[in-house]
This record gives C-alpha cells, structure tokens and sequence, in this order.
C-alpha cells in the first residue's frame, strides 16, 4: 500500500486511487523513474513523460484538447466523493487494514515497491 495521509471517511476514494496507483500501465517504478529523469537531464530534455498512460494523455492532448478535457472530467465524476476537509488523518497503512482482500490483490505491486523502497508495511 502506497503511504499516504488519507480521510478516514473517504476510503473508497484512497483505495481507487491507491489501486490505480499500482497498475503498471499507469504508474512506474521509482527505480525506472530515476533513471528516465537522469537520462533526460543528461540529453537536456526540458520534459519527461514517463508512464505509457501519461503518453497516450498527452498525444490525445496534442491532438484534441477540447475531448481530452472532456474525457478526463467524465473521469473525474466516476470517481468516488471525498468529504473535506478531513476528520483526522491516519496513514495509508492503517487505513488499508480494513479493505479486504480485492485491494491487496490489486495493491501488491505497489506493496512490493514499497517494501524496496522503506516505506512502512501494512500490518
């Protein structure tokens, strides 16, 4: 699970996030990551797209701002409310120990590379 500070009240929102935060197709290692923005400094790109769903968003972008906005608003209303401002906050770890297993199943890459990475296990 992805260590965040999350509202207790708007967990189906951190757990959309915290799984779509695991697909590879939309996030990337931190490993990948450090070299990409190496790599780019050392040619002197002055941007780096990085993940294949941040390159598929920008060429849509380039060539049809108007339904790109359009898409990424439909996307937005999908998603589950998220009451503000927050209750209290409590680690990403901590609010994950009740979401069953669906979450974990769809989280463990993002598990993995946070153990690779130190970030505090869920317990």
């Amino acid at each position: 699970m992805i260590n965040m500070i999350v509202n207790p009240r708007g967990l189906s929102m951190d757990a959309v996030f915290a799984a779509l935060a695991s697909l590879p197709v939309i996030s990337g290692s931190a490993e990948r990551a450090a070299h990409a923005i190496v790599r780019a400094a050392e040619r002197r790109r002055p941007e780096l797209v990085f993940t294949p769903a941040a390159k598929i968003g920008t060429r849509l972008y380039a060539v049809a701002p108007a339904a790109s906005a359009h898409l990424i608003a439909g996307a937005a209303r999908l998603l589950p409310a998220m009451s503000w401002p927050p209750e209290r906050d409590v680690p990403g770890a901590e609010a994950a120990r009740g979401t069953g297993r669906l979450l974990a199943r769809l989280t463990a890459l993002g598990d993995r590379a946070g153990r690779r990475t130190n970030e505090p296990a869920r317990t």
